[in-house]
């Protein structure tokens, strides 16, 4: 490249924070809104402030493993993976553009870095915490909140696609809800239970047209944004410390339904996994879980005091009274 040519170029390119915008106005027509919300943070709390001044071409795979390590002192090795990823998508996309932002031959400069390790996470709903689990997600006042928690639990839909259900895609008597633009990227037609149907018929209709309608806290959002504070309460007058998250009750129904005999491509199809590769770690913590039983069972036998309960989840009131009733008749 002769020196007007790569001046040109130079000019062009701009710097990385301009090259972020454009970026982040593409993501913004082609994935979905969590994500490009997601990448629009990291590009502004963490990478604009860091190399934001650079040139787009002058970024060194040196520097960014420098960056890598810097994040991962100050945030912890899971953001400084998430915040890394962000920076080597955006590079991607700029590697496929018809411009001049990156001389010919460029590679990118995030390949190649090493990330941490992550450990996934296991944590679940233990059988013997459904119980106050369950009495007390009843309890919250909140009745789209409640219905909400009730629905993670009974359905294992993944939070994000159930706060964007409408009502135009629930049919109770079908005993049916629609997920429209999951992160499949397909509509996906989940079967209800008659718990599920219960808790659906509860809610009430605010004249939106989302189930879930948005609080007086949740902005400009068109539907309710996640009740993690209500979560949150729900845990502690359950009694349960751990670090229990909302998608975390996604994976406990996915343990229920291994720990019922269920195997990982029929729970893969219930929770709308693209492969059965996530849902085989509900299945190995199922597996996990039976040794624990099996352990208590060899305790008990051996006169070893150790206490442990299989406990199922309670349906909501409605159905229990009914299912009372109707045992009373019997």
């Amino acid at each position: 490249m002769t020196p007007l040519a790569e001046r040109r170029r130079d000019r062009a390119a701009g710097t990385l924070s301009q090259l972020f915008d454009l970026w982040l106005a593409a993501v913004a027509t082609k994935r979905a809104p969590r994500t490009h919300a997601d990448y629009k943070r990291f590009v502004d709390e963490y990478l604009t402030a860091e190399i934001g001044w650079h040139r787009p071409a002058d970024l060194t795979r040196a520097e960014v493993r420098r960056l890598h390590l810097k994040f991962t002192g100050k945030h912890g090795p899971v953001t400084a993976n998430r915040i890394i990823q962000a920076l080597r998508a955006c590079y991607g996309w700029a590697l496929k553009q018809d411009s001049d932002t990156l001389p010919a031959n460029f590679a990118n400069p995030v390949i190649g870095v090493e990330f941490n390790r992550e450990r996934s996470r296991s944590e679940f709903i233990q059988p013997a915490e459904l119980p106050a689990l369950t009495r007390e997600i009843q309890a919250e006042a909140d009745p789209w909140a409640r219905g909400f928690l009730w629905l993670l639990l009974l359905t294992g839909a993944r939070g994000g696609e159930l706060l964007k259900l409408k009502w135009s895609d629930v049919a109770l008597d079908a005993g049916e809800i629609v997920l429209r633009a999951t992160k499949n990227h397909t509509d996906f037609a989940l079967k209800l239970s008659g718990a599920a149907i219960d808790v659906l018929r509860n809610i009430p209709r605010a004249g939106s047209d989302y189930v879930f309608p948005p609080r007086r806290s949740d902005g400009d959002e068109l539907h309710m944004v996640r009740p993690r504070k209500a979560w949150e309460n729900v845990l502690k007058r359950a009694g349960i410390t751990r670090n229990v998250t909302l998608h975390d009750l996604r994976r406990s129904a996915g343990v229920l339904l291994s720990s019922r005999g269920f195997t990982a491509e029929q729970i893969a199809r219930q929770l709308n996994h693209k492969s059965n590769i996530t849902a085989k770690v509900y299945v190995r913590i199922a597996d996990d879980l039976q040794q624990r039983m099996a352990d208590v069972l060899g305790s008990a036998a051996t006169g070893i005091p150790q206490a442990a309960t299989a406990a199922t989840p309670l349906p909501p009131p409605n159905q229990r009274a009914r299912r009372n009733a109707s045992q009373a008749k019997a």
